[in-house]
């Protein structure tokens, strides 16, 4: 067959001796460059002419290892930048040596940063420029938050050196080390290779649990201008998922950096079914934060809950109606960390079971009788009942104290 010589040429002179009984063994031979397929010619220049003769079994040179080049996602820390979005396209290159063109393909296990879980890595590499041996794979997109890299031997080539499989290298081995004149035929990253981050939710969703239950503050009704609290708190999961949809299990610790503060639920001014006297203005309502909480369940959800809050509706002349069934309607306007991972499906609603409202008063009715006597005055606790009824007497109120 012929082959084109190796450049720069690889030679030696070597000398047979009586005692070599015509086998001899090289010096070793360093060759700076990959080959997947090579052949040895041997001349012996003392005859006249010249004597050649050529390996009849090729062999190939294959690269010692394959390192991950530092990928401009470089960040190892839980904060600040570069980021990027799990699902995210973003490019990684590997390096070994000019003259391999093969395919390294990714089959090993990936690390996760410290108290995380490794996610799934999709994408591959492409071939590599004989050039420079450097392959490049432009589509590579990461599940999980936070950082991860690959572990030792996860980077691999197992057909660069197919010329020699049957029988001139160690299947299934990366050793470089001979054993029995053998090196395996495969090569990989050596070592664990640098960290790959920090990747970020791609969004957050909210899944209402628990509305809540106002309370009755005077068995069965509430007063406007009364702070009607909850008798059962609304409860929110927040989770963060990845491009997928799936829950991102690492938004967690350090790396989760969601706040109470991130959550925005704009300030209530009226009831969300009743209007007023005027019959076009909503009854006064006002919502008095309480102590809101948000708490990591520790796998990529949180939970919310909306707790101490009370609610008082107004006692203008326009909220003066008939009794009704409160519609308070809280909502959830915005969730944005500070890393810009936004919920979407917003806004949401929160609305609470409702509580009947009466708008109520004391009515000191009047005594007759002569001036010279102690006259009795007769306190009556009373609703407004409409426009056609007027005040009556809330004979079912068993809360109000008089001091």
């Amino acid at each position: 067959i012929s082959r084109p010589a190796l450049t720069p040429a690889i030679s030696q002179a070597v000398t047979f001796t009586a005692a070599d009984a015509g086998r001899k063994i090289s010096s070793s031979m360093t060759v700076n460059r990959a080959y997947r397929s090579v052949g040895c010619r041997v001349t012996d220049t003392v005859d006249t002419p010249a004597v050649t003769g050529c390996s009849t079994d090729s062999f190939s040179i294959r690269p010692s290892s394959i390192s991950l080049s530092t990928p401009a996602l470089n960040n190892t820390g839980s904060s600040g930048d570069p980021k990027a979005m799990t699902g995210d396209s973003f490019t990684l290159e590997v390096s070994t040596v000019a003259g391999y063109d093969g395919t390294p393909v990714v089959v090993g296990s990936l690390e996760s940063h410290a108290g995380g879980s490794a996610g799934t890595l999709s994408g591959s590499f492409g071939a590599a420029d004989i050039n420079t041996g450097t392959a490049t794979g432009t589509g590579f997109a990461y599940s999980e938050v936070g950082n991860f890299r690959f572990s030792t031997n996860a980077i691999h080539d197992t057909g660069f050196t197919s010329i020699d499989q049957t029988a001139d290298c160690i299947d299934g081995s990366y050793s470089n080390t001979l054993s029995d004149g053998k090196v395996g035929c495969d090569f990989s990253n050596s070592e664990a290779t640098s960290w790959i981050g920090r990747f970020i939710p791609e969004h957050f969703i909210l899944s209402i649990d628990d509305h809540g239950v106002l309370a009755d503050t005077c068995s069965g009704f509430s007063y406007s201008g009364t702070d009607i609290p909850f008798s059962s708190d609304p409860f929110i999961t927040i989770s963060a998922l990845n491009s997928s949809g799936a829950v991102t299990a690492n938004y967690k610790g350090d790396y989760a950096k969601l706040v109470i503060a991130d959550i925005n639920m704009p300030a209530l001014t009226g009831d969300g079914t009743t209007v007023g006297a005027d019959g076009v203005t909503p009854v006064t309502l006002v919502w008095n934060s309480g102590m809101p909480s948000l708490t990591s369940n520790n796998n990529g959800t949180f939970s919310f809950a909306l707790t101490g809050d009370t609610f008082t509706y107004g006692r203008g002349s326009n909220d003066m109606v008939a009794p009704f069934t409160s519609d308070v309607d809280l909502l959830v306007n915005a969730v944005t960390d500070s890393d810009g991972v936004a919920a979407t499906g917003l806004p949401q609603i929160v609305s609470p079971t409702g509580v009947e409202v009466r708008f109520g008063r004391l009515n000191l009715l009047n005594a007759y009788g002569s001036e010279l006597q102690t006259l009795p005055m007769t306190m009556q606790v009373e609703y407004y009942n409409g426009t056609g009824n007027g005040f009556v007497a809330n004979t079912t109120d068993t809360c109000t104290v008089v001091n």
